[in-house]
């Protein structure tokens, strides 16, 4: 690695970083993946650094966790790029720790990308657990049917029949003239997230039935399921990009998937 690169990877820049992760990613340089995942690292224990700074600091805290969220999620993406089994470990603390919604849905590709099964026990307990969001869950029942493991099948069963109740309980909402300009908007997302998870769910389980041996998993498992999915989603942003930002100083931000606030770049 030159010493260009090293400065870059290294820098207070989040913009360098992201561009000296996105090198390293196609370098072909063996140690690649390692750099990368230090990168990641450093990324998340600034994010928390910022997170814990005085309401009076000079510093613009919610930046600063923003910008090492968008070199995290760029992190996420080149590992799963590269398919690195030695990633794994470090991906798996950004699933639990990465800053943002964003981060961990990218993690969950790069983790089904990379097929290692000790992604599995980590992702079917975040499909059992109720503050993710449906995004995010949709991204996690992706990852699970490249897995190809069949444990997953009962609990992506038990998450398609959340996920089709709270479609209905949403469409029965469609027409509530209550709602405020804000409220239409969350109503439209939450719709369009249900709604991802719920074609994303029919797919990882039709998978888990052609990967995984005959007796662990139904024949029809994907298919009953799948004729429960909208075939039409809402008017929103793109599938599985509209996650909730985790919580920085008491307030949820919205990410509307690649078109990020300044503040958001989307990663190349």
């Amino acid at each position: 690695m030159s010493l260009l690169l090293k400065w870059k990877l290294n820098s207070s820049n989040p913009d360098k970083r992201i561009a000296a992760v996105n090198e390293l990613a196609s370098s072909g340089d063996p140690e690649a993946a390692t750099l990368i995942a230090e990168a990641l690292i450093r990324a998340i224990d600034l994010a928390k650094a910022a997170s814990k700074r005085p309401a009076n600091s000079k510093r613009d805290s919610v930046k600063d966790i923003v910008d090492n969220a968008n070199v995290q999620r760029a992190a996420a993406a080149a590992l799963g790029g590269l398919r690195d089994p030695s990633a794994v470990e470090t991906l798996l603390r950004a699933l639990n720790e990465g800053s943002e919604a964003y981060v961990r849905f990218e993690v969950t590709k790069a983790l089904g990308r990379i097929k290692d099964k000790r992604a599995v026990a980590p992702l079917l307990t975040m499909l059992a657990q109720r503050q993710y969001s449906w995004g995010l869950l949709a991204g996690a029942a992706a990852a699970l049917g490249e897995l190809g493991d069949a444990a997953a099948v009962g609990p992506l069963q038990s998450l398609l029949s959340r996920a089709q109740a709270r479609y209905k309980d949403l469409r029965e909402r469609e027409q509530d003239a209550s709602y405020s300009p804000a409220s239409r908007q969350m109503w439209q997302q939450d719709l369009a997230d249900v709604s991802a998870t719920l074609k994303e769910i029919p797919q990882a389980l039709q998978k888990l039935a052609k990967t995984s041996p005959p007796q662990s998993v139904p024949r029809n498992a994907g298919m009953a399921s799948a004729r429960s999915a909208p075939s039409e989603s809402p008017t929103a942003t793109p599938a599985g990009a509209g996650m909730r930002c985790a919580r920085i100083r008491g307030l949820f931000r919205r990410c509307p998937g690649r078109h990020f606030n300044v503040a958001m770049r989307p990663v190349a």
